[in-house]
């Protein structure tokens, strides 16, 4: 009679036929323990990693999301809005005279918001929000509020 495959037991029956483990180095059955309890393959070990899914079905659960915003017209947008490089992204300042804000700290910000794969639109967004804030703080320090 066939048994229930149990692919953490040492010996594994399959269809009345017994295939049992052959004592080798711990580094060597570590290794194969490791590759065996991975659900993914090394191709996708980074990206596995970055997103912290724990299982197939933390996988699925964003899939299924995807496709629920890929039929909304803003997720387009947003998708279509993300710079190819990140010499994409811009940023003018709407105020008077120089942005506050110099451009090498804008090139690191804009770096990492390619990294992230932010759309262009919310960067600019963030840095004018953050400009604001500027002007409300210098206004403040020097009583001009």
């Amino acid at each position: 009679m066939t048994e229930l495959l149990d692919v953490n037991k040492p010996d594994v029956v399959v269809a009345d036929q017994t295939a049992t483990d052959v004592t080798t180095d711990t580094a060597t059955e570590t290794t194969a323990q490791t590759s065996a309890d991975k659900w993914y393959g090394e191709t996708h070990a980074k990206v596995v990693e970055n997103k912290g899914w724990k299982s197939l079905d933390d996988v699925l659960n964003g899939y299924e999301k995807l496709e629920k915003l890929q039929g909304m017209p803003e997720f387009a947008k947003y998708m279509s809005d993300i710079p190819e490089t990140v010499d994409g992204y811009k940023h003018e300042y709407k105020g008077e005279g120089e942005s506050p804000i110099n451009e090498e700290l804008k090139k690191g910000f804009f770096e990492w918001a390619h990294a992230k794969g932010y759309p262009n639109s919310i960067m600019s967004d963030v840095i004018d929000w953050q400009i604001d804030a500027i002007d409300a703080g210098n206004k403040e320090d020097y009583g001009q509020a």
